[in-house]
């Protein structure tokens, strides 16, 4: 609500590792006025404040048909603000994954820079986020026995898409459920992470970590030591190997001699339509 958008600015002010998002969450716009979207508009000009959120959609706990409406009119005109603005939009979407979708094509879909706060949907659903290229929020739920189709779309999505939240003091992980939650607690499904995707919760942490950097303009940078990370020959090697490629050593070097080199690559780079690749080497190359 308002006034916590207010405290969120306050702490980020104090602290230089805290940043805020301003927005009101569905369940509380029912009230807003104009001078409302103005005050947001205005909080959202801070150095601090990075995004818009959380902002979206709830039918779990809003039934109504004139509620959902008022949710869905309020939901537009953040966005609109965060069009205007260039900033970054927070999701929230609880049993409204239709209307979600609706919603934000209406006001762009891929010209938005968004994240699903807490994704819990199918993974036939994050298929149309991933459209847009849309970041996922995961959060303690995923170690919950029931997260089953949440494991499944955590197989399929991009590395390069992942952000980890903690939805505190909600959703702390198994085996605790019914306690605090808090930032102590992300490496639970960090490590989870990993487990499915196979990999250590080392390059979890520092990919997600790029990711967050990335959706909220934290810095223009990645850092030295993650560039230095990937330059690792034993990195390199590691993620080869992953993939299956297969090589032949001519000329004192190792080739890659698989017959569909292209997709590998793609598949190893989690590569999307909108990056940008450049090769560096002599030759006449794949890209």
């Amino acid at each position: 609500d308002l006034a916590s958008v207010s405290t969120s600015l306050t702490l980020a002010q104090q602290y230089p590792f805290i940043y805020a998002a301003v927005g009101v969450h569905p369940s509380n716009v029912q009230e807003l006025t104009e001078r409302d979207y103005e005050w947001l508009e205005e909080k959202l000009a801070a150095s601090k404040a990075v995004a818009v959120g959380e902002i979206g959609l709830d039918y779990y706990w809003d039934k109504e048909p004139e509620v959902q409406a008022r949710q869905r009119e309020s939901f537009s005109r953040q966005l609109q603000l965060a069009k205007k603005l260039d900033k970054p939009v927070i999701i929230h979407s609880r049993d409204a994954a239709k209307d979600t979708l609706d919603v934000m094509a209406a006001e762009g879909g891929s010209q938005l820079r968004a994240a699903i706060h807490c994704f819990s949907y199918t993974k036939e659903t994050a298929r149309e986020f991933q459209k847009w290229d849309y970041y996922f929020g995961i959060g303690g739920v995923l170690t919950f026995k029931n997260a089953k189709k949440l494991v499944e779309t955590i197989a399929k999505i991009p590395l390069k898409r992942f952000l980890v939240e903690k939805d505190s003091p909600y959703l702390f992980p198994e085996p605790h459920k019914g306690k605090r939650n808090d930032s102590s607690q992300i490496s639970y499904w960090m490590n989870r992470i990993a487990d499915i995707r196979v990999m250590a919760p080392e390059e979890i942490e520092k990919q997600t970590e790029m990711n967050a950097r990335k959706m909220y303009r934290l810095s223009e940078a990645v850092g030295a030591e993650y560039m230095a990370y990937l330059g690792n020959p034993a990195y390199t090697m590691a993620v080869l190997e992953k993939h299956g490629f297969r090589f032949q050593k001519k000329y004192g070097q190792k080739f890659l001699i698989d017959t569909h080199i292209l997709e590998k690559i793609i598949d190893a780079a989690e590569i999307t339509k909108d990056d940008f690749v450049l090769e560096i080497g002599p030759g006449i190359g794949t890209m």
